[in-house]
């Protein structure tokens, strides 16, 4: 009886974890982009490719040192890319595996205000996504923000774990 109910909680887990890969929502989500299975190994060049598969979409990886938004012992140890996806900053953080991206995630308060134990401030209403070893920050900016990029960045890389409309009362960088 007690196998049998391992069995059972074990396949529990296993349906959850692999209805979790999966972002939420259909291609009638966002903008219409063909929403991506997210993989353990989901990548910069998945994510890349996901954006430049979607009509109307100009996507720009600036060359150069990247000022990343966030700076922390975590989040350093990851590749960081900073792309400009039509008007809008997005910002790359490549980790190793999915793993250490889960770890840093876990970091990071809902309303993305804290990193880490430490305050951080954002020139903009942040948003951030996980999905396989990636965590991707797109900041709207406070005017002039492309409205269909939240839309669309939740059909390739699941649903916001932090920041949104609760991150707009942080307070803003000088």
């Amino acid at each position: 009886m007690a196998r049998i109910s391992v069995l059972l909680a074990l396949g529990l887990v296993l349906a959850v974890g692999v209805a979790g890969c999966a972002p939420e929502g259909g291609p009638e989500a966002g903008n219409g982009a063909a929403p991506t299975r997210v993989d353990p190994g989901y990548d910069l060049d998945a994510l890349l490719a996901a954006l430049n598969a979607v009509e109307g979409v100009e996507v720009e990886v600036l060359e150069g040192e990247v000022e990343a938004p966030i700076t922390s012992d975590l989040f350093d140890e990851a590749e960081v890319y900073a792309l400009r996806v039509n008007r809008d900053p997005v910002y790359v953080y490549q980790f190793a595996n999915q793993e250490a991206a889960t770890v840093a995630a876990a970091t990071v308060a809902g309303d993305a205000s804290v990193v880490e134990g430490m305050p951080v401030e954002w020139n903009g209403t942040p948003h951030l996504y996980r999905a396989g070893r990636l965590i991707v920050v797109h900041i709207s900016p406070p005017t002039e923000a492309d409205v269909a990029l939240p839309d669309m960045l939740p059909s390739m890389l699941g649903a916001e774990f932090a920041g949104g409309a609760l991150a707009a009362g942080t307070p803003q960088a000088r």
